[in-house]
This record gives structure tokens, C-alpha cells and sequence, in this order.
């Protein structure tokens, strides 16, 4: 309920990545991907976006898309950041299936 409220007044890259990953925890890929991509037309620097578009690819078997957005979420976190290791290891997984797959 609160996500939808908020839905329709998210101005900030940040609040367009949360409702991203909310939307794609709860299973609704396509609205995780218009709100992530929202986020980002705000804030190309928005690596919470990236990774809820990461998120959201995966859940729709876009894997390649996946890997590329989950790469731009850690390049864009720094490299002191303490969440950029959970994330590295996410890519290292994608890697990892794209390459199973192929």
C-alpha cells in the first residue's frame, strides 16, 4: 500500500530505486524495471537503480542485461564502499550463469 502511494509521487533517483526494488521483491519485473529506469533517467549515478534493474532483468531471464546493470551498480559504487563486496559477488554469480548458459 505504501509503495503505491508513493509510486505516483517519486521525484528522487533514490525513491524511484526503492520502489525498483520493491517492486521486483515482490515479483512485478516490469514495474521494477519502468521505476529503475526512471530513477536513472534522474540520476545516471544512481547504483541502487542499476541494481534493482540487475534485480528485476534476472527475474525476467534477461541475464545479459542483468550482468550489465549489476557492472554499472558497482562501478559506480566506490571502491571503499562497504556494500561494493556483496555486490562484486552478485556479478561474479551473473557472470557465472551467463556462462553456464552459453
Amino acid at each position: 500500500r505504501h509503495a503505491r502511494a508513493l509510486s505516483g509521487r517519486a521525484t528522487t533517483a533514490t525513491q524511484h530505486a526503492l520502489l525498483a526494488a520493491y517492486y521486483a521483491a515482490t515479483g512485478n519485473a516490469r514495474a521494477a524495471i519502468r521505476f529503475a529506469r526512471r530513477g536513472i533517467a534522474i540520476d545516471p549515478t544512481c547504483w541502487r537503480c542499476f541494481s534493482a534493474l540487475a534485480d528485476a532483468d534476472v527475474a525476467l531471464g534477461n541475464l545479459p542485461g542483468a550482468l550489465i546493470a549489476q557492472a554499472t551498480a558497482v562501478n559506480l559504487l566506490a571502491e571503499d564502499d562497504p556494500r561494493r563486496p556483496r555486490h562484486r559477488r552478485r556479478l561474479a554469480e551473473l557472470e557465472q550463469k551467463l556462462f553456464v548458459l552459453r
